[in-house]
């Protein structure tokens, strides 16, 4: 094993314990509701789920994992030991969340260790913050869903 770096290595391993608890955490939520209609089995719903998992990438791009992995942080802050770090916090809290049985988010949780881990690493500069034409659209925009989705309920609550 010349030439691994075992901080690479640790932080791979650490990836992946993070993405099995990240499915452990999700299964649950991902296949609740077509389970309990009875339509498919378990099984069949599990299989559904892990199918649908692996093509989305591919279907839908990755948007958001790079911006999780390029909008938040500035490079600066990512060194390794500071990925490594966020990657640990995040699998420490959606662990003992899970067991709690606490309703976590994973993806919040790593955005979350991002933020700390790379304001540790190279201070507050080091948070990229979105525009304010990009605030602006997601108000305006997150309240007219609102406003849309309440017009829509009151025409069907009438109709029914």
């Amino acid at each position: 094993m010349s030439g691994m770096d075992p901080v690479i290595l640790f932080g791979v391993a650490l990836a992946l314990v993070m993405t099995f608890l990240n499915g452990l955490n999700d299964a649950s939520h991902a296949i609740a509701t077509v389970v309990a209609t009875k339509a498919p089995s378990p099984a069949k719903a599990v299989l559904l789920t892990g199918i649908c998992n692996m093509l989305g990438p591919f279907i839908f791009t990755t948007a958001v994992a790079t911006t999780i992995g390029t909008g938040i942080i500035t490079a600066a802050g990512l060194t390794p030991v500071s990925i490594i770090v966020a990657t640990f916090v995040t699998t420490v809290l959606v662990s003992v969340a899970t067991r709690a049985g606490i309703p976590v988010s994973s993806s919040h949780a790593l955005v979350g260790g991002l933020l700390g881990a790379g304001i540790a690493a190279a201070g507050l500069d080091a948070v990229i913050l979105p525009s304010p034409d990009i605030l602006f659209q997601t108000v305006f925009f997150g309240l007219a869903g609102a406003a849309a989705g309440a017009c829509v309920l009151c025409l069907l609550t009438l109709l029914l």
